[in-house]
C-alpha cells in the first residue's frame, strides 16, 4: 500500500498528487490509521519485553512510542486535502488550505509530536540494547530495532518503495519483539540450555 504522491516531494506537489487522486489518498488514509492503532498496541507490547531488561528506559521509549503511533493514525491535512477538490480547492488556494492547518494549535502539536515516533523506536532499539547485555532480549532484534528508523528516514529521501522497506523492518523488529514477549525468549532459552 502507498500514498498517491512521494514521500519525498515538497508540500505543494504532494498536495497536488493528492488532490489528482483523492481515492487513492483515502486508502493511503486508512491504511495509515489501522497501521497506526495496530503500532501503538504492537508498542505496548514489545516495550513490555524490553522492560524485563531495561525497565526505566524500556518505559520512557514505549511511551514515546505509543504517542508516536497514535499521532501517525492522525488523518489531518492528508484527509482535507483529499477531500477539498470536492468543495473547489485547487491551486493557490488549496496551499493557502493547507498553510491554514499548519498554522492551527492542534496542526502545530501534532507536527512536534510526530517527532516522538521515529524518536520512540530509536529509544525502543537503544532500550533493547541494554535488555540484551542483561540477557532479557535477544540482541539480533535489539540490533534490528536501532536499525530500522535509519532505514525508514533514509527511505523518506528517496522514494516510496525505500520507506516501505524501512516499515517492513520496523514490524521485523517489532515482531521479534512481540514473540520475546510471548514465549518468553531469550530468558527461556537459558532456562533450558541451563
Amino acid at each position: 500500500m502507498s500514498t498517491p504522491y512521494d514521500p519525498a516531494s515538497d508540500i505543494p506537489a504532494s498536495a497536488a498528487a493528492i488532490a489528482a487522486d483523492p481515492v487513492g489518498a483515502q486508502w493511503g488514509l486508512l491504511f495509515l490509521i489501522v497501521a497506526g492503532v495496530f503500532g501503538a498496541i504492537a508498542s505496548l507490547v514489545v516495550g513490555a519485553a524490553i522492560r524485563r531488561g531495561a525497565p526505566h528506559l524500556g518505559a520512557v521509549a514505549t511511551a514515546l512510542t505509543f504517542v508516536g503511533f497514535c499521532v501517525a493514525a492522525y488523518p489531518g491535512p492528508v484527509a482535507a486535502v483529499a477531500a477539498a477538490p470536492a468543495v473547489g480547492l485547487v491551486g493557490d488556494d488549496l496551499l493557502t488550505f493547507i498553510g491554514g492547518i499548519d498554522g492551527q494549535v492542534q496542526g502545530s502539536v501534532i507536527n512536534v509530536l510526530f517527532v516522538t515516533l521515529p524518536a520512540g523506536i530509536l529509544l525502543l532499539g537503544i532500550a533493547a540494547l541494554v535488555a540484551s547485555r542483561r540477557h532479557a532480549y535477544l540482541l539480533w532484534a535489539a540490533i534490528v530495532l536501532v536499525a530500522a528508523i535509519p532505514l525508514v528516514m533514509l527511505g523518506g529521501f528517496i522514494a516510496g518503495w525505500a520507506l516501505a522497506i524501512g516499515w517492513v523492518v520496523v514490524a521485523v523488529g517489532f515482531g521479534a519483539g512481540g514473540w520475546q514477549y510471548a514465549t518468553g525468549t531469550p530468558a527461556a532459552a537459558r532456562r533450558h540450555a541451563g
